[in-house]
């Protein structure tokens, strides 16, 4: 792995963000960044600090129980709605839109069909009133009033319910990941004035993030680069964080762990991300966190070793796949939901990880859609 560590400003509208990268990917490294043109005077092009050389540092070990238990619908105290995707390739669908979207609550029960079609990775807006999506085949960005979607489902605790989403805006996607191109990634800045899309192709290894006004319908490009970005916005602040390079403490430079898939905690000072155990004889992937201020990390979920007792294995696969988002704090900050295979199955679930005990629970593994296999994906939590 690359330890190397840029300290990179962008500026975008005359505002500077704070870059954060997470992993290490030589396809990365050799991006460009690049910045459409805009009108405001104080807008530079993107530019790269100086490397620097950074310090590992390992965690003390941490046990997580490995009973993976099913959501319990009597359970209180797990608030909020989690929306998520289900793989479904019926029907004249582009790649990018072999998805439906859903929605359940935090303890797993009450699954809904919100949309078919759909595409990216659902994004909460951070007031939670909003929702944004790729919708109708990848065509469109749709924003979806919440409440006003949730206040229409209908269902029971495990049957697969109905909702009618309430549609706000809509927003033409550019063509670079429109249509049969891929969507990927979808993200709230700050203040929820303008929404970051991610996009690309596998062919030609270009990747974008885009940049759309809520207040108006014109795209800007904010950066392109050879590998894909997995970019999140901080919550509460000008601070961006994507996939790509080693992962910094901007206050303290000497502190650096690699990473994937970060995802901001709603009060902006954890990063939960997936990080490679570099060990064959253990799980891929496991799970951590990081405290900006502190800069120190520590794991929610360990890699354990492969279980070898069992076939299959009785173990989580949770998978570097760049076309969805894999972690969701809950709104209270407690829990994290993930994606992730079990015993090297074609079936994806979406778990709850209790970051205070270390339970886990499969808020999916009763959730039987019409189509398909169970094939899920995505998990976006909100209130």
């Amino acid at each position: 792995m690359n330890s190397r560590v840029f300290f990179p400003k962008i500026t975008f509208l005359g505002l500077w963000f704070s870059v954060i990268f997470m992993g290490c990917s030589p396809a990365a490294i050799g991006s460009t960044p690049v910045h459409s043109t805009v009108t405001s005077p104080s807008t530079t092009p993107t530019t790269l600090g100086t490397l620097m050389p950074v310090l590992e540092i390992t965690p003390p070990v941490i046990s997580t129980p490995r009973e993976f238990k099913k959501g319990d619908c009597s359970a209180t105290g797990i608030g909020g709605h989690i929306f998520f995707f289900h793989g479904n390739s019926t029907g004249r669908r582009h790649h990018a839109s072999y998805y439906d979207l859903y929605v359940m609550d935090g303890n797993g029960c009450f699954p809904r069909l919100v949309m078919s079609e759909v595409s990216g990775s659902p994004a909460w807006s951070t007031d939670g009133k909003r929702l944004a999506v790729g919708c109708e085949n990848n065509s469109f960005l749709c924003i979806l009033d919440t409440k006003a979607t949730l206040d229409t489902c209908t269902g029971s605790k495990r049957e697969i319910g109905q909702c009618h989403p309430v549609v706000l805006q809509k927003f033409k996607l550019p063509l670079a990941i429109g249509g049969d191109e891929r969507m990927y990634n979808i993200s709230w800045m700050s203040g929820d004035s303008q929404i970051a899309v991610e996009g690309g192709t596998e062919i030609t290894h270009r990747y974008f993030v885009y940049l759309i006004s809520v207040n108006e319908e014109a795209w800007k490009i904010f950066i392109q680069g050879l590998a894909p970005f997995n970019m999140a916005w901080s919550p509460t602040d000008e601070q961006l964080a994507f996939s790509g390079l080693s992962f910094i403490n901007l206050q303290n430079p000497s502190v650096s762990v690699q990473g994937l898939y970060p995802e901001w905690s709603p009060d902006g000072k954890r990063i939960a991300f997936v990080k490679s155990s570099n060990d064959e004889s253990r799980e891929p992937y496991g799970i951590a966190v990081l405290n900006i201020a502190g800069g120190n990390w520590e794991w929610l979920y360990e890699p354990i070793f492969r279980d070898k007792r069992y076939y299959p294995p009785r173990n989580l696969v949770i998978r570097d796949d760049y076309h969805h988002r894999l972690l969701a704090w809950s709104p209270d900050m407690r829990y994290i939901a993930f994606v992730s295979e079990i015993a090297l199955g074609a079936e994806s679930h979406i778990f709850r990880l209790d970051t205070m005990t270390g339970v886990i629970v499969n808020l999916t593994a009763d959730v039987k859609p019409s189509e398909g296999a169970p094939a899920f994906y995505a998990p976006a939590w909100g209130p």
